[in-house]
């Protein structure tokens, strides 16, 4: 499990706050209010690491050792760990 600031983050321009209003990232730009479409996608990544776990887990209830999930659903499978491993520094 990641050690990050827990979700839900939002966006403010170009600012990127926790629910308490710690500041996690300014963007450069869009200083004029409008807000950065990069900033919208970083802010959402608590609520998508938190689905990807959802659907790994769904797709392999009893553990990765013991996925036997369909062969279609390998790539989608990989993607999703690939991901995670990503957010948890084990890429």
């Amino acid at each position: 499990m990641s050690n990050h600031t827990p979700g839900p983050w939002q966006v403010e321009g170009n600012i990127i706050s926790s629910r308490t209003g710690f500041t996690l990232a300014k963007l450069p730009g869009f200083e004029d209010g409008s807000v950065d479409p990069n900033a919208r996608l970083i802010a959402a990544a608590p609520e998508l690491l938190e689905a990807l776990r959802l659907a790994h887990d769904t797709i392999c209830p009893e553990g990765e050792s013991k996925c036997g999930c369909e062969n279609f659903l390998r790539p989608v499978l990989d993607k999703i760990r690939a991901a995670i491993k990503k957010t948890e520094g084990r890429e």
